[in-house]
């Protein structure tokens, strides 16, 4: 038996296993596009986080339904009026899918309103909340519409580039568990944090066109995913 390789055969060899590692790669890179970011879009600018996920070449869609919600991998809560969003939320039995999808490890990107509802407690009301996100945080926080400012946020994910922050009747964050993460404040508040799978600004990064929050997001959920 002649065991010897010829260099023609080494070559095809070399050749097929290179075919097949770009294969394997294509198809990693094509499952983390396919990934679905449902954007709960009741109210809110969800066209403006939608074309930023489209920016980061990520399929998002909008959803409305409890069907819709169970079809996505992840899930963007935008801001508006967190009184409304649970109308809407009730009239449409999303609270406890949303809820328990969330409790089940699906990473959540709330932004202001969406922050207030996954928040454990709320201090200036009793209107109700998730209580999925170990934060007190305080409605309106920072004043009213008429109150409505833009500032500079800090933090080590901006690698010393500020990014512009929108706080439009923001909630401000006066406490935070042990097992939340603060990535950024605002003059000593916390105004974007994480826990595990959930990731949440009080302000709003989509007006600013800024790609950075979004970014992390998408990397959350690609960890996760695998």
């Amino acid at each position: 038996m002649n065991l010897r390789t010829s260099p023609l055969n080494a070559r095809i060899g070399f050749y097929a296993i290179c075919a097949l590692i770009f294969a394997c790669v294509i198809a990693f890179i094509g499952m983390k596009n396919e990934l679905q970011y449902g954007i709960i879009s009741h109210q809110g600018d969800f066209e403006l986080h939608e074309k930023i996920m489209h920016k980061l070449s990520r399929k998002a869609i909008r959803v409305f339904t409890v069907d819709e919600i169970e079809k996505v991998d992840a899930l963007i809560m935008p801001g508006g009026e967190s009184t409304t969003l649970i109308k809407f939320f009730d009239r449409l039995s999303l609270w406890e899918t949303v809820t328990a999808r969330i409790q089940k490890g699906m990473p959540v990107f709330g932004t202001c309103a969406g922050m207030i509802l996954l928040a454990k407690r709320i201090t200036n009301t009793n209107q109700r909340s998730m209580g999925l996100l170990d934060i007190d945080v305080e409605r309106n926080g920072y004043g009213r519409q008429v109150d409505s400012f833009e500032a500079k946020i800090t933090g080590d994910l901006f690698n010393g580039k500020p990014m512009n922050g929108m706080f439009i009747r923001a909630p401000r964050i006066i406490r935070v568990g042990p097992n939340v993460e603060v990535l950024a404040r605002f003059n000593g508040d916390p105004v974007l944090i994480r826990s595990g799978s959930i990731l949440c600004a009080a302000f709003h990064p989509e007006l600013a066109g800024d790609t950075r929050i979004h970014s992390l997001f998408v990397k959350m959920v690609e960890e996760k995913m695998g």
